[in-house]
């Protein structure tokens, strides 16, 4: 029957919030990026208030836009994030709207590209590390490196390597606290002395991860080479930390 559809605003209201979920788990899935329940509600309720200003003028939905997209870079903390989220939901509504009678097939399509770009394409090992320790902060480009496998003495605490470089700001070197030796083999050097210090936390940004009084070894060279990171992650980095 052809004629006007009555949708109703509580409705429309429910249906974007479902969209908008489906296109923020595939943003944070083709990032590796983890989403805590507040996170990840927090973003789709901010991204379905503008169905109740769809029908306001221009430049009013632009300005409520701007502030969608700065309150998501606020809590997510993540630009790339914020960029996939933009390209994923510009890719499926285009296509939603180039044959709106068949829409569902964006969600299927979607999820297709999603399972084929988890099982075949290359994963990135390079994350955003933002280093904090006595009120002061870094952010630092930091490889995961399954070779890395320095431990303290004893085993009992896991260190990551950064040069001295990106992280003297954050450290009042006449103060170090619980500064510790740790014994390291390496290409080129099968036996060296490695200087370890605490810092207060370190978290892991694509991975919402954060990971307290960790220990950090320094390394006075440049450890990538070409400055692609500055930090070299421990290999169980990952299974220890708090979601935030």
């Amino acid at each position: 029957m052809d004629g006007p559809v009555i949708i109703y605003g509580d409705l429309f209201f429910l249906m974007q919030l479902l969209w908008n979920g489906y296109l923020l788990f595939l943003s944070a899935s083709l990032m590796h990026y983890h989403l805590s329940k507040r996170i990840f509600f927090a973003f789709i309720l901010i991204m379905s208030l503008d169905t109740f200003f769809v029908f306001q003028r221009i430049p009013m939905r632009i300005f409520l836009l701007l502030i969608e997209w700065g309150l998501f870079y606020l809590i997510g903390k993540s630009k790339k994030l914020c960029l996939t989220l933009f390209m994923v939901s510009v890719a499926a509504s285009g296509f939603w709207m180039l044959i709106p009678k068949l829409g569902c097939l964006a969600a299927l399509l979607g999820t297709l590209v999603l399972l084929f770009y988890i099982k075949y394409i290359p994963k990135s090992d390079i994350y955003t590390v933002c280093c904090s320790n006595d009120g002061k902060k870094v952010k630092v480009k930091a490889l995961y490196d399954t070779g890395n496998r320095l431990y303290l003495s004893g085993g009992s605490e896991m260190v990551s390597l950064i040069s001295y470089e990106a992280i003297k700001s954050v450290f009042d070197w006449s103060q170090i606290k619980d500064p510790r030796i740790v014994p390291f083999s390496s290409v080129g050097n099968e036996s060296g002395l490695l200087f370890a210090i605490p810092i207060d936390s370190f978290v892991i940004l694509e991975k919402n991860l954060e990971i307290k009084h960790p220990y950090i070894g320094i390394v006075e060279q440049d450890l990538s080479g070409n400055g692609d990171f500055q930090m070299i992650l421990h290999r169980d980095i990952f299974m220890g930390g708090n979601k935030i």
